[in-house]
């Protein structure tokens, strides 16, 4: 019988196994495709959280820059110091005998200090609501406290003074005040932008206005006394019970004194016999008396001869620290004693500001508060880890053509852009360029700013003196018979006396008698009795002289009177009645032979700022830098 056999498959079962799994190189490959799947999403959600940390970190440094811009840029639209009305002619400093015009209120200083230090520039100014150019009418409000035993708010008998600073804000039991007005300073100090604000007694706010309103008053008896705070913790300084601008009169009555709205006035102290005026800078915080003062009285304030109503600025420490303003940390402590007493910790010569520690010591005496349950510290804090906060002034007498040819030469292209401009720029005050008004070699005075030095020759101190202020005219002289230390740091004019500085700075010489003069010639005023102007804010153009009578420089056929060459005029045997409005005009001298001369604003003032503020997000390490342009141009009508 025949059998039919399977065939045989002897690998059958073998192949089948092997189908069952993978092999060593199959695993591996699969394994590095898994891992670098994840490693790539594990790069995706590193880059996605990196993104949202930066672009929270952007949105932080946003915030902040959105911050400073609304508070400093409100600050900046209240400045108190004007320009002329519907004029872009910039703030002008104010000298000996200028006519104090109403927008002239209060002041305006900045320090530049070290040119390539960034983080050393003051600023501090006076604000009013009254001359605000935005829409925020918001008031300033600060601390108004009780100090018990000395000055209290109440209708009782001393020290209960019914015209309180606590009444300022309308509400009687809240330890506050409240001011339209204020004065006000930025300053950076160990990587921290401070705003400090002080309130000015609003004399209109005041509730039993006194004999000076701004002083705490029982009907006509005002507040004279002084504000020592005790050799304890909890003892209220000045600073800790009143966030006000105040200064320490001394003399037969020595006394703090609240500075209110009548001190935005700037007219001379000696015509108008008023109190305190803040352009004289010893009543500004941060200021200190100086030697020449230092037993200040009242009478100071007239002292023509010494211009003893200036204070000097305290920014540095002995040794050439910079700390710019005491903070709330320092003046709220008991061991700051101004302006409560005559104790000034600014004027001493043991001075030491720590930039580790950030601590400011008189000796071995560390100013610090000590009570850290009322501390003020940071309350004055703005921004933190801030890298720079620089200011630049706009310098409309910066030219790129020194030499005047009208070509381009070698070393005059300052912004490299290939062109001549003479369209001004910003630049940091006191920079060294061969032109423009706010360059070193246009300052008047060396020796008024932060680093003190009446004489001005030393060279390592008045490197620090890059400072603009408006002043007041018994600060201040342009009288060339007096010293430059009485002078103001800068104040460009388009013409001089001599040549004692350059271009753009223009020589005129003062008007003389029985002299010919060209169209176009530009003189000073003499009187009557050959005195001349020692402010020389105003100047006067010769716009017509003799046949030239339309000051076009040539001979129109209608002005030759038939003799060969140009006839000019001559002036008189004696000075004409000068007009002092500029665009006015006077004629002198015989007919035929006249000059017309039309007055002109000689001043040149400072149009606008630029300040740079940079910060860094700590977190992320992102910086963030923005600008901040303001300018002083007034499109108020004159009031």
């Amino acid at each position: 019988m025949n059998q039919r056999m399977a065939p045989h498959r002897p690998h059958a079962r073998l192949n089948a196994t092997a189908r069952d799994g993978f092999t060593l190189v199959e695993m591996m490959v699969a394994t590095t495709l898994v891992v670098m799947m994840m490693l790539m999403f594990a790069q995706i959600y590193v880059a996605a959280i990196e993104s949202l940390g930066e672009q929270q970190a952007v949105a932080r440094n946003d915030g902040k820059a959105r911050l400073v811009d609304l508070i400093l840029q409100g600050d900046l639209d209240r400045i108190s110091y004007l320009s002329a009305p519907n004029s872009n002619q910039g703030i002008l400093p104010l000298v000996q005998d200028d006519v104090v015009q109403s927008w002239q209120r209060g002041f305006f200083y900045l320090s530049e200090n070290d040119q390539t230090n960034p983080n050393d520039d003051v600023l501090h100014f006076t604000t009013s609501i009254k001359t605000s150019r935005g829409r925020d009418q918001s008031m300033y409000y600060g601390r108004a406290r009780n100090v018990t035993g000395t000055l209290v708010y109440g209708t009782g008998a001393s020290p209960q003074f019914p015209n309180h600073p606590e009444i300022d804000d309308g509400d009687t039991g809240n330890g506050v005040g409240a001011s339209r007005d204020a004065e006000v300073c930025y300053f950076v100090r160990r990587g921290n932008l401070y705003r400090r604000v002080l309130l000015i007694r609003d004399i209109d706010l005041a509730g039993v206005p006194g004999t000076n309103a701004a002083q705490p008053s029982q009907g006509t008896v005002d507040f004279s006394g002084l504000i020592t705070p005790a050799n304890a913790v909890a003892s209220p300084s000045y600073y800790k019970a009143f966030d006000y601008s105040a200064y320490f009169r001394q003399g037969a009555s020595p006394s703090v004194r609240f500075l209110g709205t009548d001190a935005l006035q700037n007219h001379s102290v000696a015509a108008i016999n008023s109190a305190e005026s803040f352009g004289c800078s010893l009543t500004r915080f941060g200021f200190a008396i100086t030697s020449a003062n230092q037993t200040f009285t009242s009478a100071d304030l007239t002292d023509q001869a010494n211009k003893r109503a200036r204070g000097t600025p305290v920014e540095y420490d002995s040794a050439g620290n910079f700390f710019g303003r005491p903070l709330h940390a320092e003046t709220g402590s008991y061991l700051w004693r101004w302006p409560g007493t005559g104790t000034n910790r600014l004027n001493s010569t043991a001075l030491v500001y720590n930039p580790t520690t950030d601590v400011i010591t008189d000796g071995a005496t560390p100013i610090v508060d000590p009570d850290t349950t009322n501390t003020r510290a940071t309350e004055d804090l703005l921004l933190s880890n801030v890298e720079a906060f620089d200011i630049e002034v706009w310098d409309q007498g910066l030219f790129e053509d020194f030499n005047q040819n009208g070509v381009l030469n070698a070393g005059e292209d300052l912004n490299g852009n290939g062109f001549l401009d003479q369209a001004g720029g910003f630049v940091q005050l006191g920079n060294s360029s061969p032109s423009g008004y706010f360059r070193a070699a246009q300052r008047l005075n060396s020796g008024y700013g932060p680093g003190v030095d009446p004489t001005g020759t030393n060279a390592t101190v008045t490197a620090r003196n890059w400072v603009f202020d408006t002043g007041h005219p018994d600060m201040w002289t342009e009288d060339p018979a007096r010293a430059a230390s009485f002078k103001p740091p800068y104040r460009p004019l388009q013409y001089r006396l001599a040549a004692t500085q350059a271009f753009p700075v223009r020589i005129a010489a003062s008007w003389a008698p029985s002299t010919q003069y060209v169209s176009g010639a530009v003189v000073f005023k003499l009187d009557s009795f050959n005195v001349g102007d020692t402010t020389f804010s105003t100047a006067y153009r010769c716009v017509g002289s003799g046949e030239d009578a339309n000051g076009n420089q040539i001979v129109d056929a209608s002005e030759n009177n038939g003799t060969a060459g140009t006839q000019y005029g001559s002036s008189g045997t004696t000075a004409p009645q000068w007009p002092v409005v500029p665009g006015q005009r006077v004629t002198e001298g015989e007919t035929g032979s006249q000059v017309t001369w039309e007055a002109f604003d000689n001043r040149v003032g400072l149009q606008k700022i630029r300040i740079t503020v940079r910060v860094r997000d700590p977190k992320e390490d992102l910086p963030r830098q923005f600008s901040i342009i303001h300018s002083f141009a007034n499109p108020m009508k004159s009031h």
